[in-house]
């Protein structure tokens, strides 16, 4: 596994591999970059963020294998606000959890259930311009809003094949002008939505 660097034309820069000591026996599964070029990355085998450097030098790490605050089970995705503030899905803890840039705990929520504000399998997070956070909450085919303190806001979607209906998704984007694209992993489609 490596994280490979290029600029905008496409042309290669740079790579960082497990062999180099920076993700040891590692499964990068995510990745997000800050206003200053600095890396944070899920480090899935390891349970583990890592902040990076722009020059891919290991900075800070945090996070270990377990249940509860600060600790990962399958951390899958990362999300950035605009204070820089990291928003981590642990997919099989089946929460959120909020760190500031440095790795510090801010909050945390979630836990198993179909209720709201909780889930099945989230995986795909994004924040919107207003802050707000969008969780793919995967075998419970929905997705949840959430304020930045994790207030619930509203959820929409539901099992099945019609559109705006899902079956797994794991993955959205939004775009500058406020579309919402979502990856339906069961439909094999990709969704469209304006939020």
């Amino acid at each position: 596994y490596r994280i490979q660097k290029f600029n905008s034309n496409g042309d290669f820069l740079d790579q960082w591999q497990c062999e180099e000591g920076y993700f040891y026996e590692c499964m990068p599964c995510d990745i997000a970059v800050n206003n200053d070029g600095q890396l944070y990355v899920v480090d899935c085998k390891n349970d583990r963020i890592q902040k990076l450097n722009e020059n891919g030098e290991v900075i800070n790490k945090w996070g270990s294998y377990g249940l509860g605050e600060e600790h990962f089970v399958s951390a899958s995705s990362i999300a950035l606000d605009k204070s820089g503030n990291v928003y981590v899905t642990d997919s099989n803890n089946h929460n959120i959890q909020k760190f500031n840039p440095e790795g510090k705990l801010i909050n945390y929520w979630g836990g198993t259930s179909s209720s709201v504000g909780q889930f099945n399998f989230p995986n795909g997070i994004v924040i919107d311009e207003d802050g707000n956070v969008h969780v793919t909450d995967g075998i419970n085919h929905r997705i949840q809003v959430f304020s930045a303190d994790g207030s619930f806001i509203r959820q929409w979607g539901q099992y099945g094949r019609k559109p705006g209906e899902f079956q797994t998704p794991i993955d959205l984007v939004i775009t500058q002008n406020g579309e919402m694209y979502v990856l339906d992993l069961e439909n094999r489609d990709e969704i469209n939505f304006a939020y």
